[in-house]
């Protein structure tokens, strides 16, 4: 389950819960999501400082776990997408993610204007 906000007009277009994104030193699968105006990253939230969960392991409360939007991105602002040996990078505003997710570069480079 995913805990997203689409705005007016905004369309899933592809879900991926397999993309693979490099972060100093270490790789985790993320879900990532392409609309026809954003690129979202999700994941579960946090167990600190989450009532919810919580409630769940003091078994007073049982709960569907949603991941929700932890990185959001106008597919506008996106600049460049670049091959390296096993990943992409996805530049924007003078920053960067590195990711292994073919499906979803694929449709970030129809949709994005970027070659």
């Amino acid at each position: 389950m995913y805990d997203i906000k689409l705005m007016d007009n905004e369309k899933v277009l592809l879900i991926s819960d397999n993309s693979l994104i490099y972060n100093s030193n270490y790789e985790k699968v993320y879900t990532t999501i392409i609309t026809n105006y954003r690129f979202l990253i999700l994941d579960f939230p946090s167990n600190e400082n989450n009532l919810l969960e919580d409630l769940r392991t003091s078994q007073r409360l049982t709960y569907i776990k949603k991941k929700e939007v932890i990185f959001s991105i106008k597919l506008d602002d996106i600049t460049d997408i670049t091959k390296h040996t096993d990943y992409y990078k996805i530049t924007f505003n003078n920053s960067y993610i590195l990711i292994k997710d073919n499906d979803i570069i694929n449709k970030l480079i129809k949709l994005s204007n970027v070659s």
